[in-house]
């Protein structure tokens, strides 16, 4: 069972009187609940019940924040609860510098988000004009790389995308420089994703550096029939890479095996950059005939393929990609050693950055707000959420910050 069972269990035990969830009811006097704004119907209904017969029941939130309607949080609920109950508003920001808490008031006085209309209150510190940059051609890595030589804690640093398909180009970078770095685009990073791993797969196969695994694991990508029994009878149970591939899948007559073979034939005869496009080419086509929608299929993984696709094209050959890859890894687990106090620059989603800070945050607008969202004010309350991030520097980049729809607002009103 997942979390949203267990959730509904509990429900379900409440309506039916169950005699464990009658006694949570008198269980505590005080209940508190943070991230209120967040917050579903399911779970409210919930701790209304646990908080029924409480002394004092504290909801902590922002409406400003809000940022989980895809998980039914209801925003509206809470701006009920704020209207009906005493409301205590925590204005102070300790957090940044005041140049940036003057922009996100700048950007936020636009919407109606504010619960009772407070704006964020800066705390002692100075206004610096400098803390905030719109850039259109800023490099992070690299600034990061000279920030770092000259002294700096790589945990100084932090850049924040839209979704992880944009963290791949930046974990390349940081990897070149021998940075370590943390990435939330999975267990690994990019590149030890499902679909980093294929992408590599296919390029090795073509290589002839492919193992066992790595043949099964694209033998169905785009979809074949294609067992692994079929993959060892062709080419053996070998340990290690598997040579002459090609030569070995014509053994079988098996239909399927003829397509891939097919297809890494071609990809073998291509120059690099066109190899790593069919490459990506052939897994997108794998994500759409998967699809059970008519929607556009995995468009953040797509867009992953994509960008992985595009580094992989730019390093020039397989030994050269195998070389970025292992920087990769190494610069993941340099950063995992002496667990949370190791100094590493952050790589994040937004959404994974919520309640975190950092001294210098660079905030990539690319799929800002993200094309398939139909809900405008919940991708500008991610944008708010992100540039609440940096406590002294904050470098926003844009290709064309007049016409960004959430960028604009921050340039027209300087």
């Amino acid at each position: 069972i997942d979390f949203t069972d267990m959730l509904v269990f509990v429900w379900r035990a409440i309506e039916e009187s169950a005699p464990w969830a009658k006694d949570l009811q008198g269980r505590y006097d005080y209940v508190a609940l943070d991230e209120a704004q967040d917050a579903n119907l399911i779970q409210i209904r919930i701790l209304d019940h646990v908080a029924a017969n409480a002394k004092c029941a504290l909801w902590i939130g922002d409406a400003r924040q809000s940022l989980y309607s895809f998980r039914g949080a209801r925003l509206d609920l809470f701006r009920d609860r704020a209207a009906a109950w005493t409301l205590l508003p925590l204005r102070y920001n300790y957090r940044s510098d005041g140049e940036i808490i003057r922009v996100a008031n700048s950007f936020a006085s636009g919407h109606d988000w504010h619960i009772g209309g407070d704006a964020i209150t800066p705390s002692a510190r100075a206004v610096t004009p400098t803390a905030v940059v719109i850039s259109k051609d800023a490099v992070p890595c690299a600034e990061i790389a000279v920030a770092v030589a000259d002294g700096a804690s790589p945990s100084n640093f932090a850049v924040l995308c839209r979704t992880n398909s944009g963290l791949a180009s930046y974990e390349a970078g940081l990897a070149l420089a021998q940075i370590p770095f943390y990435s939330t685009a999975g267990k690994g990073g990019a590149w030890a994703t499902k679909d980093g791993r294929a992408l590599l797969a296919y390029l090795r196969a073509a290589g002839d550096t492919a193992t066992i695994d790595e043949l099964v694991s694209i033998a169905n990508r785009p979809v074949r029939k294609l067992s692994r029994s079929v993959i060892e009878d062709a080419c053996g149970a070998v340990k290690g890479p598997v040579r002459n591939v090609i030569d070995r899948l014509s053994r079988t007559n098996h239909p399927c095996a003829k397509a891939l073979q097919d297809d890494l034939l071609t990809l073998a005869a291509l120059e690099w950059p066109a190899r790593c496009t069919m490459v990506a080419s052939l897994l997108v086509t794998d994500l759409k005939q998967r699809a059970t929608t008519d929607i556009d299929p995995d468009a953040d993984r797509i867009k992953l393929v994509e960008a992985l696709a595009t580094i992989a094209a730019a390093r020039g050959s397989l030994a050269e990609l195998e070389s970025l890859v292992k920087a990769a890894e190494a610069a993941q687990r340099d950063a995992k050693r002496g667990g949370q106090t190791r100094p590493k620059v952050t790589l994040s989603t937004v959404h994974k950055a919520k309640g975190l800070e950092w001294q210098t945050v660079y905030v990539d607008t690319a799929n800002m707000p993200h094309e398939k969202s139909t809900d405008v004010g919940e991708e500008a309350r991610l944008f708010f959420v992100a540039i609440t991030r940096p406590m002294s520097r904050m470098i926003v980049l844009c290709a064309d910050p007049e016409k960004h729809p959430f960028v604009a607002k921050i340039v027209a009103k300087g």
